[in-house]
């Protein structure tokens, strides 16, 4: 059990920080697209808030 500890607790900081990175990947580009969009660039918007969709993570809040 001694062991496994240390592994278990990598194991849970990388997950962490994924977690992370997603959250602030996703909110980062739907940012992005509200603000192409609020200047007119449709494409763009849409282009930003489908990269926002792809760092998806259950539970994640989407708001902005």
């Amino acid at each position: 059990m001694r062991r496994a500890l240390p592994i278990v607790a990598i194991v849970i900081a990388a997950l962490g920080a994924l977690a992370l990175r997603v959250v602030i990947e996703g909110k980062g580009a739907l940012a992005q697209g509200d603000a192409a969009a609020a200047h007119g660039d449709v494409r763009e918007a849409i282009a930003s808030w489908e990269t926002s969709a792809r760092w998806y993570l259950p539970g994640a809040p989407r708001t902005g």
